[in-house]
């Protein structure tokens, strides 16, 4: 059983190193590496060139183009340039366990006709690997949307750094590269819908990388039309206890950090309600308490005249709150989050606590600490930098 690992990378080096390093250190070595450089910055492209060096042993291949387009267009050159009879994604910023190649190989030996394996997965968050996921595999004769949607709620399922599929079902399928997002559940529901055995390796064979204010939030950055649209594409894939769990565990979620009018439902979401009605009265409830505590620190900051603020917790909420703030003419000078990393987001910049004690924050009149469940312990924090400062919850 020959493997060909599809890497896309844009911009990483370092998180590129550990992934290669995974690959290097299989108990059973691929046919080949094809790294796909979406479009790197010339640094980037340089350093990249210079680190496939070190893996001459594992075969690597660069194919690189001038303009970044995406991970899911990346991968489809990938495809298409892969020679071995099965291709295993991987993202450039996950990693694998040393027997996973090895792993699969002994299961296809026992399973000849098997054309699609996957593999549990655990997300690693400010270094710490949590719990397996998904909890257990799909089905037999169940539809992905309803394993994915259903069964797991669209917060685990079918990953791409998790996937090996035959290459001649792979190049039938594709990515589709005019996605902003879930090019995974895309690729999953269409894949396994043309092949006939599947198998889920129930041990977490991947390391994913993630964000911590992300973990369980798939793609919550993406538009809720954006949405919309998906399964609307997909509509023939979905069983109708799919499309309402799709609307109840997607739709509905992103709804609440949208403009859209939480009167005007569509038809999803009204099989959600039928369906689903107190878990869709839950979430209709939510909504409606997040948008009354947006509209009272709207109003605080107008009625203070606060210009300049401060949120703390990067999360879906903070993310909205700061848009909504830039709209209404009010300057979200940073986010503080406790996992201290520096990165930006619609030129906001995310830091930790530690920016209390710097210039950044001379000027600002109000810091608010957005979330649920740990005001307390974020207002200690804020405290323990900056006594004085006027603090607000959400």
């Amino acid at each position: 059983m020959l493997f060909s690992v599809v890497i896309p990378v844009f911009n990483r080096v370092l998180e590129l190193e550990r992934a290669l390093n995974s690959v290097a250190s299989q108990t059973y070595k691929p046919e080949e590496v094809i790294i796909i450089n979406d479009g790197s910055e010339l640094q980037y492209t340089k350093k990249i060139k210079c680190l496939i060096k070190n893996y001459a042993e594992i075969n690597v291949r660069l194919i690189s183009y001038p303009n970044n387009v995406n991970g899911a267009y990346a991968r489809n050159v990938g495809i298409d340039n892969a020679k071995a009879e099965f291709i295993c994604f991987l993202d450039s910023d996950d990693e694998w366990e040393i027997d996973k190649l090895d792993k699969i190989r002994l299961l296809h030996v026992n399973n000849p006709r098997c054309e699609f394996f996957y593999n549990q997965y655990r997300n690693v968050i400010a270094g710490k690997a949590q719990q397996p996921l998904p909890v257990k595999g799909i089905c037999k004769n169940q539809s992905v949307a309803e394993y994915t949607f259903i069964s797991n709620r669209g917060k685990s399922g079918i990953q791409s750094s998790c996937i090996c599929i035959k290459s001649n079902l792979a190049k039938l399928i594709r990515f589709n590269d005019s996605l902003k997002g879930h090019q995974d559940w895309d690729f999953a529901i269409r894949a396994l819908s043309n092949c006939d055995e599947v198998l889920f390796i129930e041990e977490a064979l991947t390391l994913r990388h993630v964000d911590g204010s992300e973990e369980g939030k798939v793609s919550t950055s993406l538009a809720y039309d954006f949405s919309c649209s998906l399964i609307k594409k997909l509509e023939n894939y979905f069983s109708i206890k799919a499309m309402a769990a799709y609307a109840l565990n997607i739709l509905l979620p992103k709804k609440m950090f949208s403009d859209e009018s939480l009167i005007y439902i569509n038809k999803y979401e009204i099989l959600a309600f039928f369906l689903y009605p107190f878990e869709f009265i839950s979430e209709f409830r939510a909504h409606y308490l997040f948008r009354k505590r947006y509209s009272r620190i709207l109003r605080l900051c107008k009625k203070n005249d606060f210009n300049k603020v401060i949120l703390v917790g990067w999360n879906s909420y903070s993310r909205y709150i700061e848009q909504q703030m830039v709209k209404s003419g009010i300057e979200v000078v940073c986010v503080i989050d406790k996992y201290k990393r520096i990165s930006s987001h619609n030129s906001v910049n995310v830091l930790g606590y530690d920016v209390l004690n710097t210039d950044l924050v001379k000027d600002v009149q109000c810091v608010i600490t957005v979330t649920d469940l740990y005001h307390e312990s974020m207002a200690a924090d804020v405290r323990s930098y900056q006594p004085k400062t006027r603090l607000e919850y959400f």
